[in-house]
């Protein structure tokens, strides 16, 4: 049976079974106006992280988890050189541990083939690492290969945002999970200065 490695949300595991599985691909899409990132905090304070940011400063990653003790390697790179040169930088990720790509949009824009290329790659460096992949897609505007990223991701997490009579509701949507089970409901997120479960509609 294949390992599974935490979110770092617990709740959040028992409802996908245990975790991530080792070797998986996430793709995270989530509106830029949202604070999905304490999702992904919580992810890079479980293990050593590889981080590639595409538009942010090395110092913003670090200070993101900093409190919570995350081991992070972070690096600011062009999309162009990491989809030309993947193998630069993905022969670093860390056995057992994370990759982060913040965001992948600007990798999307590029050409199909060398864009699947990438993603093949990544994936092949995840399953001989026993690693989690995670890129980090924003909403609203989709770049020309999205349909790919999300058909070669093994795992699809969507943050969907509902403004209703004045609250503010944050649901997670898992509609694909390769090897696993997909979830038939949303999961109720509170995402404020931490990331908390709704368990009043609990299903695990």
């Amino acid at each position: 049976m294949t390992s599974r490695l935490s979110t770092g949300v617990p709740t959040l595991d028992r409802h996908l079974e245990g975790g991530v599985p080792a070797g998986a691909l996430v793709a995270f899409t989530m509106p830029p106006a949202t604070q999905g990132e304490l999702v992904l905090s919580r992810l890079l304070a479980e293990r050593h992280t590889l981080y590639l940011t595409t538009s942010r400063p090395e110092r913003e990653i670090h200070d993101m988890i900093a409190t919570r003790g995350g081991d992070v390697t972070a690096t600011r790179i062009a999309p162009r050189d990491l989809v030309e040169q993947p193998d630069v930088y993905l022969d670093d990720v860390p056995d057992g541990g994370n990759v982060v790509i913040d965001t992948v949009d600007e990798l999307e824009r590029g050409g199909h083939d060398a864009y699947l290329d990438f993603l093949n790659r990544l994936k092949q460096q995840l399953e001989t690492a026993n690693a989690v992949g995670l890129v980090r897609c924003l909403t609203g505007s989709e770049a020309t290969n999205r349909r790919l990223t999300l058909d070669r991701a093994d795992i699809v997490w969507e943050l969907h945002v509902d403004v209703e009579k004045g609250n503010v509701e944050t649901w997670l949507v898992v509609p694909k999970f390769r090897a696993g089970r997909a979830l038939t409901e949303p999961v109720k997120l509170e995402l404020t200065d931490d990331v908390r479960v709704d368990t009043s509609r609990d299903i695990a």
